[in-house]
């Protein structure tokens, strides 16, 4: 694969031992991680921007590190950071307008790759038709939209997907950016709403999002995603999600009731695995560790590939 792969991602509270593990995952799993680089967004959630740059810096010299690490600056004003949706979206925007490689990718801090070869398997997956794939909607987001790549972990195709004039923020918090984003039901109402984007009928829109009309939805970050790429004639690819209680590698109990992990799979096995909620989520806490632990255990039963982190 020459081919090279742009990686965003948003750096923000309790980032750093997430995304130095997300990293050393992605790389060692690469078929060709030179062909990788990483582009890491900056904004005022994240803490000891020193202290990141620093640990950056060490982990670049590290012997398994053929990628590039690029640092951003993206720090929003104070007004935007306040609302995590809103500036998640912005930060997002920002970093697709900083991709100018063949691919780029969309991941949250902690969502790890676990399949071998990704980057060559995925990116064969896409063509003239698909020009994105990632991880579906989790289990729990029953209002947010379904089968189809989420925001979570993308991978587009980035001439294309900047095509698409796609706005990653919220709906609601473009006009009022102190209304938090509301879960309403697919009616003529919401197609009033969603015109702007050449939505015609409540069970066009349904149909979209991949749900039924009278459904609830939540318009929240990432939400123009698959309305514009369908309406454009273009398709996705998507990754199921499953429980940690169903996983294929292990039957794990999280105790601090913010959300059991996600497994995704791809042909039977698993390629993501996402903590969710890592911003409250101390990353030397027992739940990021375990999660941290059965990840490295994966790795190595099937694959031989040994994580430092």
């Amino acid at each position: 694969m020459k081919d090279k792969i742009q990686i965003g991602i948003a750096c923000g509270t309790n980032c750093l031992g997430y995304l130095l593990l997300t990293m050393e995952a992605a790389i060692k799993t690469a078929k060709h991680p030179e062909n990788l680089e990483f582009l890491l967004a900056l904004n005022h959630q994240t803490e000891d921007i020193p202290g990141l740059r620093k640990a950056v810096n060490e982990f670049k010299k590290k012997d398994f590190c053929s990628s590039k690490i690029t640092i951003l600056d993206l720090r929003h004003p104070p007004a935007v950071e306040e609302f995590s949706s809103l500036a998640h979206g912005v930060t997002m925007n920002m970093l697709v307008e900083n991709m100018t490689e063949k691919y780029g990718l969309l991941a949250d801090v902690d969502m790890v790759i676990t399949y071998k070869d990704w980057d060559e398997v995925f990116t064969n997956l896409i063509d003239d038709k698909v020009i994105i794939v990632g991880a579906a909607s989790e289990l729990q987001s029953k209002s947010k939209y379904d089968n189809f790549p989420t925001t979570y972990w993308a991978l587009f195709d980035v001439e294309k997907y900047k095509s698409m004039n796609l706005d990653l923020r919220p709906l609601e918090q473009r006009t009022d950016i102190t209304v938090n984003p509301q879960s309403k039901p697919i009616n003529e109402e919401m197609v009033e709403r969603l015109k702007f984007l050449g939505v015609q009928s409540p069970e066009q829109l349904a149909s979209l999002v991949g749900k039924k009309v009278g459904d609830i939805i939540k318009f929240d970050t990432g939400f123009e995603v698959p309305i514009k790429i369908k309406l454009a004639g273009y398709e996705g690819i998507h990754f199921k999600s499953f429980g940690f209680q169903q996983s294929s590698f292990v039957r794990g109990v999280f105790h601090d009731r913010k959300g059991d992990p996600q497994e995704f799979r791809y042909q039977g096995d698993m390629c993501l695995t996402h903590l969710k909620a890592s911003s409250i989520r101390e990353y030397n806490g027992p739940s990021a560790q375990s999660w941290k632990e059965l990840i490295k255990l994966h790795l190595k039963n099937k694959y031989g590939i040994i994580l430092e982190a």
